[in-house]
């Protein structure tokens, strides 16, 4: 519910492409942890809009409250829904301590 919280999660994100995001954004999660366009680690969406159909994808049917809080208020999320076997197994890079990092 922060003021600005998209932007500022974008920032933390970097750049789409991890390659540009090494050169512009190199402490980035997608410059440390991505590997192309389409494997580049975190979604982020563009804007508030974006950010609330993508939530709902996953979450469901959710209502959001002026203080940036939600509810659930019914209808079915996407995870909700039989998924496809995984084709490939993640692979978990190390990374650094976020506590490291303050």
């Amino acid at each position: 519910s922060r003021e600005g919280a998209v932007d500022g999660w974008r920032d933390v994100i970097g750049p789409t492409d991890p390659e540009k995001a090494k050169e512009e954004a190199p402490t980035s999660l997608r410059a440390q942890f991505g590997a192309d366009v389409l494997k580049n680690a975190v979604h982020g969406a563009s804007n508030k809009d974006e950010a609330e159909k993508k939530i709902k994808e996953v979450f469901g049917e959710i209502s959001f409250n002026d203080d940036g809080t939600a509810q659930v208020t019914g209808g079915t999320a996407e995870s909700d829904k039989p998924q496809a076997e995984p084709t490939e197994q993640a692979v978990v890079r190390d990374a650094p301590s976020p506590a490291a990092e303050v």
